[in-house]
């Protein structure tokens, strides 16, 4: 592994980065043992396009998704020109998805 440079400055998005990779492991972990209701409708909006460093990562990631989504009875919707920050790319997407899981939810207290 090379040497980290003190020398040089380091980016905003670079240090947000750092944080996230350190944070990585205990933020699976956390998603792991959450108790999700099986009645709540979900949808997860998935990354169409990998953003981590790896192939391996990103597998792990989207392993990760797909496990909660099934455990929980949900579905999902791939955003395919977004990476990890859908919101940012496809913002119409999400709103639709929004309206959808809100239509959803209207019908089930009316049964």
């Amino acid at each position: 592994m090379a040497a980290f440079d003190h020398t040089k400055k380091v980016s905003k998005k670079k240090k947000a980065d750092l944080r996230h990779r350190m944070a990585f492991t205990e933020t699976i972990d956390t998603v792991r043992l959450a108790i999700l209701p099986k009645k709540l409708p979900t949808v997860m909006i998935l990354s169409g396009i990998g953003w981590l460093p790896t192939k391996e990562l990103n597998d792990a990631w989207r392993a990760s998704h797909v496990s909660i989504f099934t455990q929980i009875h949900g579905s999902h919707v791939i955003a395919e020109k977004s990476k990890h920050m859908v919101t940012n790319t496809e913002p119409d997407l999400v709103v639709v998805v929004v309206v959808v899981v809100v239509a959803v939810l209207d019908l089930l207290k009316n049964i």
